[in-house]
């Protein structure tokens, strides 16, 4: 991949082509995911609780 020149003080270069990703990766966001992610940000769910639905999302994938 070619990648345009930066100016960014970071240095890190910008690919030409980007893929819109999430901050867990490319990893699909599953219904329960997406629902944990939305409980956690209510404070319905703590971070472990959330943790654990990111951990099993990556072991089904």
């Amino acid at each position: 991949m070619t990648s345009i020149p930066s100016t960014n003080p970071l240095k890190v270069p910008k690919p030409w082509i980007t893929i819109p990703t999430e901050l867990i990766g490319s990893l699909p966001r599953t219904t329960a995911l997406l629902e944990g992610q939305l409980a956690y940000k209510a404070g319905h769910i703590s971070q472990t609780q959330f943790d654990r639905l990111q951990d099993k999302a990556v072991r089904q994938t």
